[in-house]
């Protein structure tokens, strides 16, 4: 099994897949070839940006969330949120104590998803960025720096 992320409904949540037997024998019966529909695209995160959950299958905790995709003119882009940034608390509480289910029901969905305009989370978060810095020495004192 490996873990891969997987978009869904805005939200991009790592799930584990089990690989299917390439032997497995199409169902037995009559085929019923549906006409084609399209199936409505809406992200239902409230916030403008899409999460990589990663996740304990044996505790089914949350391990790590990352930021996916910034959605433009979101507040997550005003404030300068990159894909591959990670959030280490929401409200003040460690993601490592949430259940790792996603639904509007679940602890992380009341969260994260359906919620009023202008409603605000607070997040701890963690940059991951590369950046060149220039750093200057200070003159040598008697007592160190």
């Amino acid at each position: 099994m490996t873990p891969r992320p997987l978009l869904l409904g805005g939200l991009l949540v790592a799930l584990v897949v089990a690989a299917v037997a390439a032997e497995t024998p199409p169902a037995e019966g009559p085929v019923t070839k549906l006409a084609p529909f399209r199936v409505k695209d809406e992200a239902i995160n409230s916030f403008g940006f899409d999460l990589k959950i990663y996740h304990d299958k044996q505790t089914k905790k949350v391990l790590r969330i990352f930021f996916g995709e910034i959605k433009s003119g979101s507040s997550a882009a005003a404030l300068d949120i990159e894909p591959g940034d990670e959030i280490a608390k929401i409200n003040g509480r460690p993601v490592t104590d949430f259940p790792a289910a996603i639904g509007v029901d679940s602890d992380l969905g009341k969260l994260f998803l359906a919620r009023a305009p202008g409603d605000t989370l607070d997040l701890e978060i963690i940059r991951h960025r590369r950046e060149t810095v220039t750093v200057k020495a200070l003159p040598v004192t008697r007592f160190g720096c």
